[in-house]
């Protein structure tokens, strides 16, 4: 079973109150319908034949169709002819026959057949396809200091044409249909009636005496001339160009208007403070009203809602109910309105101000001048272009039409037509298409939900919307400026609203549509509560203030960092997410047509568990050791750490990321240990605590730079502070010295202490804090005397008087001090001049001497020796393979400054020159 909407359109011409009938169709029904048959009766033999179709002749909105007469009218006169193009057709008695109203830049074809007594005949053979016109707008513009009509090309300005006419003509109305341009001429009371496709005047019409304006009926089949000579009205039937009838109206009738539907005429009685109103259906004079003193323009709008007047003498705007004919407001304008034109979309009303030099702006909704625009001298005739983009004026001072865009409310340009223009009523011309509705079927409503429909129109200029009958759903509303259905709806239904469309060309049409409200998805959940815990999230929520015709079946909770979305069907719901990131929820509410939508953010909230510290305490250290500890601490998301306040030992450092101490410590800290605060941290809390961490010192090094000063049996110990203290303070340093087991103990450098003279003394020192005596540095030789006076001599020798190059020699080297002082220090030290390779050597001592034990290269070595004692040093040494080339060695033995040498002499020894050969197998 499927769902069909019927829209059905009553077209209605009110000039005729006749009506036609098309059903619309639109069906949601599964399924097809059955073919309908449709019964054709056979033509009559008395019919008349085909017409002969000739040339069309394309124009804006409109083709022109000549034909000849059929070859037998079927034994009775023919009474019209009926040309169709494309959907439109049109019937006169002659050829040619102009169908109007067509859509520009569609491709259409042309047939006519002819009509008797007996019916209709067949149809002519079609037209060959063509495009229908151009899109160009013409102006027509009657200039009353010329006897001529000037044509202008809307789009750009240019002169299309200059159409003679009678003189004095100034009173001017286009056809809706595009076809005809009427002009009232004063002088001669006529109305002269133009074609618009070849701009040719096509005849006059006598009208009452001094005939000013003119109007012309929606569907382009009656004009209207006032006549101000006689105080009535001309009707004329356009198709005949005679005048059907004449209305008496009240006094000087001046400026004519036609409502959009075509049954009022509406006329200005200059001089009063009346306008008279032509009920066309009834044929009857209404009033006169009351509307403003002088009022000479008037102007209806196209929604058919509004009557507009002009006080010439008050300078104002009069807004009057175009169906009660009593005024609603007014609004000043500039200096003596003489014209007025109102939007395509009836929100907005121009004025000439012909003294003022302006134009009026009016806002329709407020009646209050929202622009005034500045143009030449005299505006008086205006008019809008069919997109209402452009409104044209004429200027009766200055030969001078303006064109001003009306979305900025600016002159584009001028242009000059050579005359004086008055031009009073409508000349622009272009092809107006009735209003057509499509076939409307709203798109169904939803109870809660914002909704807009817009009525689908065609015709040009688009016509206007109006809601005439039936109701809307509670919660929307008609927007005539709009032409839509808006609001948001508020109760399941069906409803049947109907409209009226118009547009001022052709007749009126009444739409009848169906309009569907069915429930909607509920309004939003509203969240009063959110509660985190571990891995979880507690939300609890109001359930919708209403929920739109469908009851509310279960709720989703949306969370960020959520695991699943959360599902139930009442308050409050659970919802797993993740530890430790900011989270926030929302709900939806869900019946059956959908779900809501989402309820406002909850507040945000952290899930988790707080830190809390598991480690205790902190583990002592020593100073100069490795040291480490990692910090622990439960909590979800797991913690990280931070160093808040206190100063860790030197040499130690805190990682964050890990929570580690670690490094090794350069001082102690141990009275008292060192207070520091850590804090643990995830996305819940920062959870201070206070550690104690205690750094033992151990004892120091050993002091650096042990040099000793003797004396007469004294020596003086200096030396530097330990490279490490151990982490505490150096007490004391202790001086010891063996033999004798010599000591002495002071606060710092030089130490001195008592020894035994002309002996050697190895001393060392050591440093002591509050943990201990650390290592003695290492021992140094100290030699303490009464004397300073001492023999130090030397002798070298290899014992032979010539060598074998490239074989090695060995030198005897004797060192000793006869003197009676000994010799700390002294240098010993020899020269081979170069003459050598691979120089190698021992020292052996005496009791009482000292030497290094071995070396290579030169002896450069120092020596002490006790009186009386002696060094003996070999060096070993190759001379290299230079024959004939002599060596020598020198030895020498330097006494320290401390120390007076009583014999220089015996300081200097020398070995050579021996001579130098290359011997093999015992022969040079």
């Amino acid at each position: 079973m499927g769902l069909a909407v019927m829209i059905q359109v009553f077209r209605h011409h009110l000039a005729r109150a006749t009506f036609r009938l098309f059903p619309l169709v639109g069906c949601l029904a599964i399924g097809t319908l059955a073919p309908l048959a449709i019964a054709t009766e056979a033509p009559k033999a008395s019919l008349p034949d085909a017409p002969t179709i000739g040339t069309v002749t394309v124009g804006n909105g409109q083709m022109r169709v000549a034909f000849s007469p059929p070859a037998s009218n079927g034994g009775s006169p023919i009474t019209a002819y009926v040309a169709t193009c494309g959907s439109r057709s049109a019937t006169g008695t002659t050829s040619p026959i102009s169908v109007i109203g067509l859509p520009n830049q569609v491709s259409a074809q042309c047939s006519v057949f002819a009509r008797n007594a007996n019916g209709d005949g067949p149809s002519s053979a079609q037209s060959p396809a063509q495009i229908v016109g151009t899109s160009d707008v013409q102006v027509f513009i009657p200039k009353l200091g010329e006897a001529a009509v000037s044509v202008l090309n809307a789009s750009n300005g240019a002169a299309l044409a200059n159409i003679g006419i009678a003189a004095g003509q100034s009173g001017v109305a286009a056809s809706p249909d595009g076809a005809r341009v009427y002009v009232a001429g004063q002088a001669l009371n006529q109305v002269t009636v133009i074609d618009t496709l070849t701009r040719a005047v096509v005849t006059q019409i006598p009208v009452g005496p001094a005939p000013w304006s003119l109007a012309v009926s929606p569907d382009s089949a009656r004009v209207y001339a006032t006549n101000s000579g006689n105080n009535t009205v001309s009707e004329i039937d356009a198709s005949t160009n005679t005048v059907t009838r004449n209305y008496t109206v009240f006094n000087f009738p001046y400026g004519i208007a036609m409502s959009p539907g075509g049954r009022y005429v509406y006329v200005t009685n200059a001089g009063t403070n009346a306008i008279s109103v032509i009920d066309t259906f009834t044929q009857q004079v209404l009033g006169p009203f009351t509307a403003a003193m002088d009022s000479y323009a008037i102007a209806t709008s196209p929604d058919g809602n509004r009557v507009y007047v002009a006080s010439v003498s008050a300078n104002l705007l009069v807004a009057i109910d175009a169906n009660t004919f009593g005024a609603l407001s007014s609004v000043g304008v500039g200096s003596s309105p003489n014209a007025i034109v109102v939007s395509r979309n009836s929100q907005r009303i121009y004025v000439s101000n012909s003294n003022g030099n302006s134009i009026s702006v009016v806002d329709a909704a407020t009646m209050a001048v929202v622009a005034t625009i500045p143009v030449n001298t005299r505006p008086y005739g205006l008019d809008v272009s069919p997109d209402g983009t452009r409104l044209w004026v004429a200027h009766a001072v200055g030969s001078a039409v303006t064109v001003i865009d009306t979305t900025t409310n600016s002159v584009l340009s001028t242009h000059s037509i050579g005359s004086t223009a008055y031009s009073v009523g409508r000349f622009v011309s272009y092809a107006g298409v009735e209003p057509s509705p499509d076939a409307i079927q709203p798109e169904f409503a939803y109870v809660g939900q914002a909704y807009s429909f817009s009525v689908p129109v065609t015709g040009t200029p688009r016509p206007s919307v109006t809601m005439i009958h039936g109701e809307l759903p509670p919660g929307l509303r008609f927007d005539p400026a709009a032409g839509a259905i808006v609001g948001t709806p508020t109760t399941v239904g069906t409803y049947f609203p109907i409209f009226s469309l118009t547009n001022g060309v052709g007749s009126t049409a009444s739409v009848l549509t169906r309009m569907v409200v069915l429930p909607g998805v509920p309004a939003q959940p509203t969240i009063t509560n959110i509660v985190p815990g571990d891995g979880q999230v507690v939300v609890s929520f109001n359930p919708p203030a209403v929920d739109n015709g469908a009851p509310v079946t279960f709720y989703n909770v949306f969370c960020d960092h959520a695991l699943f979305v959360g599902t139930g069907t009442t308050s409050p719901i659970t919802v797993q997410v993740t530890n430790g990131l900011a989270t926030r929820c929302r709900v939806t509410a869900i019946n059956s047509v959908g779900p809501s939508a989402a309820s406002e953010f909850s507040a945000i909230v952290i899930p988790g568990v707080a830190p809390q510290f598991s480690s205790t305490s902190l583990p002592a250290g020593t100073y100069g050791q490795p040291y480490s500890y990692t910090l622990t601490a439960t909590g979800a998301p797991a913690p990280i750490f931070a160093f808040d306040a206190g100063m860790l030992p030197n040499g130690l450092s805190f990682d964050a990321g890990t929570g580690t101490i670690s490094g090794t410590p350069l001082e102690a800290a141990d009275d008292p240990p060192r207070s520091l605060t850590f804090s643990a941290i995830n996305a819940l809390a920062i959870v201070p605590r206070v550690f104690e961490l205690r750094i033992d010192p151990v004892v120091p090094d050993a002091p650096m730079a042990v040099s000793a000063t003797a004396g007469n049996g004294v020596a003086s110990i200096q030396f530097s502070a330990p490279m490490q203290t151990g982490g505490a303070p150096v007490l004391d340093y202790t001086v010891r010295c063996d033999p004798g087991n010599v000591s002495a103990t002071d606060s710092s450098s030089p130490i001195q202490l008592s020894l035994t003279n002309d002996q050697f003394h190895t001393c060392n020192v050591s440093a002591r804090n509050r943990v201990g005596s650390g290592l003695a540095s290492p021992s140094i030789r100290v030699l303490p005397r009464s004397s300073t006076v001492a023999d130090l001599g030397i002798t070298i020798s290899n014992h032979q008087t010539g060598v074998n190059g490239g074989s090695p020699v060995t030198y005897d080297i004797t060192v000793s001090n006869a003197g009676a002082a000994g010799v700390q220090g002294a240098t010993v030290h020899t020269d081979l001049g170069g003459d050598f390779v691979d120089l190698q050597w021992t020292c052996t001592a005496s009791v009482g001497a000292y030497c290094p034990s071995s070396g290579t290269g030169e002896v450069n070595v120092s020596a002490d020796l006790l009186a009386g004692s002696s060094l003996q040093i070999q060096l070993t040494a190759t001379p290299l393979p230079n024959p004939e080339t002599p060596v020598s060695a020198i030895a020498s033995i330097t006494e320290p400054a401390d120390t007076t040498d009583s014999q220089q002499s015996n300081n200097l020894a020398s070995d050579g020159p021996d001579w130098r050969g290359v011997f093999r197998d015992g022969f040079e």
